[in-house]
């Protein structure tokens, strides 16, 4: 019996539970407000231009899932007894949602059409219940179909998939993956990939390239079982006990049950913490999250509202520091409420630009403080390189261990995976872009905004369009796409240009939305200092 089928036989699959999402959905939505519209959007960052081989609608349907009020029960008492204490009002908001499948697409790039880095793949609005729900395995799995897609696409005349050595090293690339549903998103996407070479192939050439892919790949579940737990062993070996990591992976699999697979590794290696709140309940382990860059957009991009919401919200929180500023706003937002609130036990985390000054910065502050330390939670980007770093610093500035933990998330999950088409690669996103209560939102972020660099988003409610008279694709927003323009369409990738640029067109709409925005930021770090 397979690694899978070990773990889920008799259980409930992922897409019969209100579980398979992140457990920071849960804990945000405790802090949010679960009924009200907001809008999302998924966009990569970096990579180059990519093709999309999948309906998006349909993806869509997949990954929503079916439940009744049985399972609604046993979900809401798994999230009570691990300290997510939902109002049935929320839950209620959230089977409503999924059963209605409350969902709007306002924008999707049309399946069998190109896209540039920072364009909106795809734009849905909904409750916030839902609309934030999706999006862990959203992410993994789009990321990873439009990567190979590409590649297929780069590599030869796509039904030629033996015969160049381009196209050779293609199937090399897919030839191994970690389980049976990664296998069929490979197909899917491939077949994907074959339909954009309608003149050059017949449908009968298409088929034997598909059943060729189908022979060729081989499921190595145990392979990548002993991957991810060499990973492990890594962390270990650095002298960091297990207890003080948590996984946070979901958004880097290319489905949950490559994910489960990654869990089991992890747990049989001491590792107990993760985010996959469907996991942990498989599993037996204990799944964590608190805030997210959402849970403080929601919130008019208020550090201190938001970070207060979830406080009244839940016994400990993680405030999360780079939304606005770490060093500017998040850190003396976090300083003042430990100080309010001496006898709780929330603690800070970092997500963007130089984490060791910031650590400095955030032990040397704590030295004024009339409250006891706090913990601080290193992330982005970690491995077993800079565990050691950053072990070095916190013993350099004696801070407890207890108190200095590691969130790491691709470093599980798909630095192990056989295939490079990973998350990381093109930097794939999802983020909160427009709310009900106060309008279009962003995230800053303490990165140079260059060229691929930086992690600022869009704001509002993004579309692509095409300008009619020049053919230029320009991102605009619903319901004010301007005069002579178009929403991007099938057959616009004519239109697309050979060089591809790593910020796109903005039209005059979007990029005032934008200036509101920055200034709304630059008023936040007024008044931190003030």
């Amino acid at each position: 019996m397979s690694i899978l089928s070990e773990l889920t036989e008799g259980k409930a699959p992922w897409n019969q539970s209100f579980l398979g999402t992140d457990a920071y959905k849960f804990s945000m939505m405790m802090g949010g407000r679960p009924g009200e519209e907001e809008v999302f959007y998924l966009s990569f960052r970096k990579g180059g231009r990519l093709y999309m081989p999948v309906d998006l609608a349909t993806v869509i349907e997949e990954l929503l899932p079916r439940v009744g009020p049985k399972e609604r029960n046993r979900d809401h008492a798994y999230l009570i007894l691990n300290g997510f204490d939902m109002y049935p009002e929320d839950m209620d908001t959230l089977m409503l949602a999924m059963a209605n499948h409350d969902l709007e697409i306002v924008y999707a790039v049309p399946k069998g059409e190109w896209v540039d880095p920072r364009e909106p793949v795809l734009t849905l609005r909904g409750p916030q219940a839902i609309v934030s729900w999706l999006e862990p395995l959203l992410v993994g799995r789009i990321s990873y179909q439009m990567q190979v897609a590409t590649a297929l696409l780069r590599a030869s005349t796509p039904v030629d998939l033996t015969k160049r050595k381009d196209a050779r090293a293609f199937m090399d690339s897919i030839a191994t993956v970690t389980c049976e549903e990664q296998k069929r998103l490979t197909i899917e996407a491939c077949r994907g990939a074959l339909e954009a070479d309608l003149d050059a192939a017949t449908e009968a050439q298409r088929q034997e390239a598909l059943r060729n892919l189908d022979r060729h790949i081989t499921v190595d579940e145990q392979g990548y079982y002993d991957a991810v737990a060499a990973q492990c062993q890594a962390l270990i070996d650095t002298g960091v006990t297990p207890d003080r990591f948590f996984e946070v992976g979901l958004r880097a699999a290319t489905c949950m049950d490559q994910h489960l697979i990654a869990l089991k590794a992890c747990k049989d290696m001491g590792f107990n913490l993760t985010s996959n709140v469907y996991g942990a309940w498989l599993l037996g382990m204990t799944p964590v999250g608190t805030l997210g860059h959402e849970g403080i957009m929601r919130w008019g991009g208020d550090d201190e509202l938001a970070f207060r919401a979830h406080m009244a919200a839940l016994p400990r929180v993680i405030f999360l520091l780079d939304t606005n500023d770490t060093l500017r706003v998040g850190l003396p937002t976090a300083y003042k409420l430990f100080e309010e609130y001496p006898d709780r036990m929330d603690g800070v985390r970092p997500d963007s630009g130089d984490l060791e000054e910031q650590f400095r910065a955030f032990v040397d502050g704590q030295a004024n403080l009339r409250t006891h330390r706090r913990p601080w939670i290193f992330e982005d980007g970690l491995n077993a390189e800079r565990v050691i770093r950053y072990e070095r610093l916190r013993a350099e500035l004696c801070y407890p261990e207890r108190l200095t933990l590691y969130g790491a998330g691709g470093y599980f999950i798909d630095r192990p995976e056989f295939t490079p088409y990973k998350r990381g690669a093109i930097s794939m996103i999802y983020k909160l872009s427009n709310t009900e209560r106060f309008g279009p939102t962003m995230k800053f972020g303490n990165e140079l905004e260059s060229g691929d660099s930086g992690k600022q988003s869009l704001p509002g409610v993004p579309v692509t369009c095409v300008e009619m008279a020049t053919g230029t694709i320009v991102v605009c927003q619903e319901g004010a796409v301007p005069v002579g323009y178009r929403t991007y369409t099938s057959g616009d990738s004519r239109l697309r240009p050979d060089e591809v640029p790593s910020r796109p067109y903005i039209d005059a709409a979007t990029s005032h939305l934008i200036e509101t925005c920055q200034t709304g930021r630059a008023d936040a770090v007024k008044r931190s200092h003030s």
